[in-house]
């Protein structure tokens, strides 16, 4: 019966306006009470302090990746050196000779 009652009601109350500023009025405490600040206003760093930042962070990350391609580069003659060793040690093995041909 309520919820037939309910029903009925829904058009007229669906009709009816709060009165202008009435919405505004509460959303605006909820904002003052939120205890939350937003600043509307473009960051202070002018355009050539930030390219020099910028500048900065793109030396270090190429000395990084500098260092790394060094190091990279040392584990791989590394790895061909030992590869090479052990090919000189398997072949008078495999092929039946004291010395390995130089």
């Amino acid at each position: 019966m309520k919820l037939l009652m309910m029903l009925a009601f829904l058009p007229l109350v669906a009709s009816l306006q709060l009165p202008p500023g009435v919405y505004a009025a509460g959303t605006g405490k909820l904002i003052d009470e939120a205890g939350v600040q937003v600043n509307l206003f473009p960051p202070s760093e002018s355009a050539a302090l930030v390219d020099q930042d910028l500048a900065g962070i793109l030396k270090l990350e190429l000395d990084k990746f500098r260092m790394t391609s060094k190091q990279d580069q040392m584990a791989k003659q590394t790895l061909l050196q030992e590869s090479r060793r052990k090919i000189r040690e398997a072949v008078p093995r495999i092929f039946g000779r004291e010395k390995p041909v130089p």
